[in-house]
């Protein structure tokens, strides 16, 4: 049972307030000290000039086009200092936070969105990408606010919103290419327990997506896959390590959570897609796919096709621990 927006609405607005708070508090201090490292230096590189961003792009590297690009408009407003390149991330990482609160009171409950705020902006790996020069945090903002955007698009059935979905979704491929695993996550939270004109809507919005796709797809086609040879092949230990830093270095967290979102993903196949019964337990497939897609699809996609794999590319991945 989901607890109604008005019922509490200041009690609920300064509960946000507070962690939005918390989340910039904690990620502004240090982010100026540090100097850039390397790949934060190529953000600088890359954005510095709109003319060698458009040959960046066409030659050398697509991925993160549209945070390089919005990058560039935020350093001449504000500066190419390290304070001011990486406050982009803090604001879009701290703008993330009422939106995984409104999924969490969505599918759960309005304390269980609070909770689910509060446990992100206290995520070690959340700080991470609030506090680095890319485009991590971009696109952990637009992941989850293309799931937010689809919830309401279930709700409501209105035509702008699953284009409105489609739009973010392919915007946060765009901040970050890792950001496609969540189609898959999408997919299958939509696939369980949804109408059938939801089902198709949906794949009207991956036909749209790919179109937007189009031109990183071209380009990246012309530059070929030669800037991803330093990957290496993941081993099951890497997931461990991923899963650990997901929840907050907590071990034990990461392996129940991993635990009950592979019984709920085996719930899933044993039920073949036939629609459930119980809103409590379709209430765990979002987070449980949201915990186990990302991870398991990139990790086979490493082992057996090419190495693409970092630890540093899922803060995306994070509000399924969280929720």
């Amino acid at each position: 049972m989901r607890i109604g927006f008005k019922k509490n609405k200041w009690a609920t607005l300064l509960g946000l307030l507070a962690v939005g708070i918390l989340g910039a508090v904690l990620s502004v201090p240090n982010i100026h000290h540090k100097s850039l490292w390397l790949d934060e230096a190529f953000s600088w590189e890359f954005s510095k000039d709109i003319a060698f961003l458009w040959h960046v792009i066409r030659s050398r590297e697509v991925n993160m086009a549209f945070y390089y690009l919005l990058l560039h408009f935020w350093m001449r407003l504000f500066g190419e200092s390290e304070l001011a390149m990486r406050s982009l991330s803090v604001l879009f990482a701290v703008c993330t936070l009422p939106s995984i609160y409104w999924i969490g009171r969505r599918i759960w409950d309005e304390p269980t969105g609070l909770i689910a705020a509060l446990l992100t902006a206290a995520n070690p790996y959340f700080l991470f990408a609030s506090q680095e020069a890319r485009g991590f945090a971009l696109a952990m903002f637009l992941a989850v606010n293309a799931t937010v955007v689809l919830l309401m698009a279930q709700q409501d059935n209105r035509a702008f919103l699953w284009i409105a979905y489609s739009v973010l979704t392919a915007l946060s491929v765009y901040a970050h290419y890792y950001s496609i695993l969540m189609l898959a996550v999408h997919g299958v939270y939509v696939m369980t327990g949804a109408k059938l004109t939801h089902i198709r809507l949906f794949f009207f919005s991956c036909v749209l997506i790919t179109f937007f796709l189009l031109p990183i797809i071209w380009l990246q086609y012309r530059i070929g896959l030669g800037q991803a040879d330093w990957f290496i092949k993941p081993t099951l230990r890497d997931i461990v390590s991923l899963s650990r830093v997901l929840a907050g270095g907590m071990l034990g967290v990461a392996a129940a959570s991993a635990c009950l979102s592979a019984a709920v993903m085996a719930a899933l196949i044993i039920n073949r897609g036939k629609r459930l019964g119980r809103p409590t337990f379709r209430a765990w497939v979002l987070p449980g796919a949201w915990i186990v897609l990302p991870v398991l699809v990139s990790f086979l996609f490493s082992v057996y096709i090419k190495p693409v794999w970092s630890t540093r590319y899922f803060p995306f991945a994070l509000p399924g621990y969280t929720l």
